[in-house]
């Protein structure tokens, strides 16, 4: 529809160039609607640069706490399977990944996910549902639960998803996380 939307692209770089991302369809919504319901492979889309500070940290020793809230599951995804991929070279980066909903059926990409997982036994994935007391992962507002992790020493915090939770866990975090390692575009 000749309109733009930021879109964060959720993979780790691959040889043949091909790129994921991640897209909600919103009621109403023009470029969702467009993208989910009338797109297919080969049509073209036109993608502008990319903007944005969120990369794999350059400091092997530390490692990542990443907090995805919806479709901000999306560069957090890529930004785990480029420290997966990095891993064949050196040290296994512990990394937990707080991936949450408002209830337990917005959940998504939860196949690959597990796959990473089992794939990469440094990874901690807990998934978090706010509105379902019978959930069988964790129960509450994501920053809330992010708040309980054992330790923020020596690592880096990664926050994607909609802006209020964003900001919600930055101030959360702030007393125990060093701004220069909380990160979030």
């Amino acid at each position: 529809p000749r309109i733009w939307r930021n879109y964060s692209i959720a993979n780790a770089p691959r040889e043949n160039g091909l790129i994921d991302i991640h897209v909600r369809a919103v009621s109403g919504g023009m470029v969702s609607t467009a993208l989910v319901s009338h797109c297919a492979t080969g049509d073209a889309v036109l993608l502008g640069a990319a903007r944005g500070e969120m990369r794999v940290p350059a400091d092997p020793a530390r490692d990542l706490v990443c907090v995805a809230g919806g479709t901000g599951l999306a560069p957090l995804k890529a930004i785990i399977e480029a420290v997966v991929g990095a891993a064949r070279q050196g040290r296994r980066r512990a990394v937990t990944l707080y991936v949450g909903a408002r209830r337990t059926r917005d959940l998504y990409d939860m196949r690959d996910i597990e796959a990473l997982r089992l794939a990469y036994p440094s990874l901690t994935v807990i998934p978090v549902a706010e509105h379902e007391l019978d959930f069988a992962g964790r129960v509450g507002r994501l920053p809330d639960v992010v708040w309980t992790h054992p330790s923020f020493r020596d690592c880096d915090v990664y926050v994607a998803g909609p802006a209020g939770l964003v900001s919600a866990t930055v101030r959360v975090l702030s007393r125990r996380v060093p701004a220069d390692r909380m990160h979030h575009d």
